[in-house]
């Protein structure tokens, strides 16, 4: 079996079809999908149930609930296949020919990763994002491949965004930590820290459904701000023993979101004593790694700012950005 297709699914009943629909329309067989409902309280793991009783390829995995990425870890302890490809459960392919072309890349370059691009789904309008086509990296090597994406700001860090090999996961340990936001980003540095080999698509047919745009304030709270942080500070020690070209391109893309954090701090609901403590973690991180690393055009640009007008200057910038950003 070349594929284990993993959907984690929480309270999607609206979506869950569409997404399941499109892995069953698929040209390429040979897979087993695997549904693992996370202890959803609505109608999907009925919905589940149902397709398990239609298709033999499906597996079924009731849990409670746990969070993503407890789901996506029952899931990859269950696969069997080669590869193990994500689906986020809202989310759906809208090419049939989508696993054929995975399939041709794993048999033509057999890489750890089989990277692809997405398309943005808002407001119904199908919207194409051009800035993730990957041709130019053909041939490169694990390391110059990590170092052209954050230059170019393509590192795209989502589990749905690749094709992994199983072997490769489980050998690194590479699951998913449990009881987090921004889990995605924990995990794909440590992923990226162990230099993967590289293959990419350039057909984009994944469909990414935006989320309901709302301000920060209400999406954004300041134990999801801490995790953030502590999440910037742990992949600073995980990616120290990398290769110096690693390094550099990987603590460039963790400053990347350190700006990031910087901004959620200036523009989520705290408390005068909650700000203070996250900007005090905060500052030393700026301090050490900002000027040094900044392989990443925005870093490169913050890092001026930052020289200019300090730490609490490129604060004002930050959270400046994010208000107008969102209007």
């Amino acid at each position: 079996m070349l594929f284990s297709i993993i959907i984690p699914i929480y309270k999607v009943e609206e979506y869950l079809n569409q997404c399941v629909d499109s892995v069953l329309a698929q040209d390429f067989k040979d897979y087993e999908l695997i549904l693992v409902d996370d202890g959803s309280p609505d109608r999907c793991p009925q919905i589940c149930d149902e397709y398990a009783e239609k298709d033999s390829r499906i597996v079924v995995i009731h849990k409670e609930n746990g969070g993503l990425s407890d789901a996506r870890n029952a899931g990859i302890l269950k696969a069997q296949g080669e590869y193990i490809v994500f689906i986020d459960s809202d989310d759906y392919w809208d090419n049939m020919h989508a696993l054929s072309l995975i399939a041709d890349k794993v048999n033509d370059e057999h890489t750890d990763i089989i990277a692809y691009g997405r398309k943005r789904l808002y407001n119904g309008e199908l919207q194409d994002c051009n800035h993730r086509y990957f041709s130019e990296y053909k041939g490169l090597d694990p390391a110059e491949t990590l170092y052209s994406l954050v230059a170019d700001g393509k590192l795209y860090v989502t589990a749905w965004a690749m094709s992994l090999r199983r072997s490769f996961v489980l050998e690194n340990h590479l699951l998913f930590k449990k009881g987090i936001k921004s889990e995605d980003i924990e995990w794909g540095i440590r992923l990226f820290a162990l230099e993967p080999s590289w293959a990419f698509l350039t057909e984009v047919f994944y469909v990414y459904r935006a989320k309901r745009e709302g301000s920060i304030t209400s999406t954004v709270d300041y134990a999801h701000t801490e995790t953030y942080y502590h999440i910037i500070k742990d992949s600073i020690d995980v990616v120290q023993s990398c290769s110096p070209k690693t390094k550099y391109a990987l603590l460039s893309y963790i400053m990347y979101h350190a700006l990031i954090c910087n901004a959620w701090i200036s523009r989520t609901e705290l408390s005068s004593e909650q700000r203070k403590d996250l900007h005090e973690k905060l500052k030393p991180i700026f301090k050490e790694y900002l000027l040094k690393y900044d392989l990443n055009k925005k870093v490169k640009l913050s890092g001026m700012i930052y020289r200019v007008f300090g730490y609490f200057g490129i604060t004002k910038v930050l959270g400046f950005y994010l208000i107008h950003r969102g209007r």
